[in-house]
């Protein structure tokens, strides 16, 4: 009986390892059709943070690609975010920007402060991206539901002890974290990069920050400057041209112009 038993239990465990193995074989969401490797910055770092993506878009390619951030250029990121930060918050605050040089309005000088500030951290991830989407060679609508994907899948969080609540993107892309206008400052480095017009609403009523796509869509839109843009959700699985019916009321979006 004993024998006959250890008999039973070894055919149940090959079983299930069996099971597992074709389960994975049939289940497209364990295989990767796209996998761009890993990018490092600076070179030759000699320790880093590293976060691997890997993201599904809806008849694209599931893609992986992972981000090694130097430990060094992360501290520097964040000295010089904060530093920034105490230099400009109680002029921010206080509306008196334009004595620390912005003469716009100021969440548009704060995000294109922040947005400039990345711009080295993050280029090897950019080249990276583009790279991909040359060998796929899809179109802008595909291409910005595949950068938009990838930003989505990166988890929501809240950067309170960050300057103006905001997390700098290639800090997004390494810690894989980051509240709606932090993720939506890194779509916007992936599309501008890859030469595809974007934008970023924020909404005062709504605490909320989304990215207008220049792309043609039925769904949801925003004019700027002469220009439609569909709605892109940072923070949630929904498609380009969607807003939620409750945020466009009252409608107070307005743009904040990062150049």
């Amino acid at each position: 009986m004993p024998k006959r038993k250890r008999r039973g239990s070894r055919s149940w465990f090959w079983g299930v390892v069996m099971f597992v193995v074709v389960a994975r074989l049939i289940n497209p969401s364990n295989t990767v059709d796209l996998d761009l490797g890993a990018v490092q910055y600076p070179d030759y770092p000699r320790s880093y943070d590293s976060a691997e993506h890997v993201w599904r878009t809806g008849g694209l390619a599931t893609t992986r690609v992972v981000y090694d951030h130097g430990h060094a250029a992360i501290e520097d990121l964040e000295f010089d975010h904060h530093a920034y930060g105490r230099r400009m918050e109680r002029a921010f605050y206080g509306n008196h920007l334009r004595n620390m040089g912005c003469d716009r309005e100021p969440w548009s000088c704060v995000y294109t402060e922040v947005f400039n500030r990345n711009a080295q951290d993050l280029e090897p991830l950019l080249k990276r991206i583009a790279r991909g989407l040359e060998e796929q060679r899809w179109s802008a609508m595909d291409a910005s539901r595949w950068m938009l994907r990838f930003v989505q899948n990166i988890p929501y969080r809240i950067p309170e002890d960050h300057a103006f609540g905001v997390l700098p993107p290639a800090l997004v892309a390494s810690q894989n974290w980051g509240d709606c206008d932090s993720k939506s400052l890194l779509l916007l480095h992936l599309l501008r990069y890859v030469g595809i017009d974007a934008q970023i609403s924020v909404s005062r009523i709504h605490e909320h920050a989304m990215v207008g796509i220049f792309v043609p869509t039925s769904g949801d839109t925003f004019t700027y400057r002469g220009r439609t843009y569909a709605w892109a959700e940072t923070t949630a699985d929904a498609p380009i041209g969607w807003i939620s019916p409750d945020m466009l009321r009252p409608n107070d979006w307005q743009v904040k112009a990062v150049r």
